[in-house]
């Protein structure tokens, strides 16, 4: 009786012709798959001067923090923030 952790059991036997160990066949998408094809996927690309790709950071007491975190509510405290410097004019 193999050990408790042997994998012996599981490896194919010759005579086994099971279509479960058939190797495995190519992807739906090949690797060469015309350009126009992979471009067409996905959700387009902003243009560079849209993408959000800057970061601000800064650091608050944990007092502030709670304050902030709980006037966010449910939404993520960065969102909160962006939205309320849009609001007040500060960013577009």
């Amino acid at each position: 009786m193999p050990a408790k952790n042997d994998l012996s059991a599981f490896k194919p036997k010759a005579s086994d012709k099971s279509p479960m160990l058939a190797p495995a066949t190519a992807s739906k998408t090949p690797k060469s798959a015309p350009k126009a094809v992979a471009e067409s996927r996905g959700r387009k690309a902003k243009p560079a001067g849209e993408k959000e790709s800057e970061t601000v950071a800064f650091k608050l007491t944990p007092a502030n923090a709670d304050k902030l975190k709980e006037r966010a509510g449910l939404v993520p405290v960065g969102t909160f923030i962006k939205d309320v410097l849009r609001k007040n004019g500060y960013i577009d």
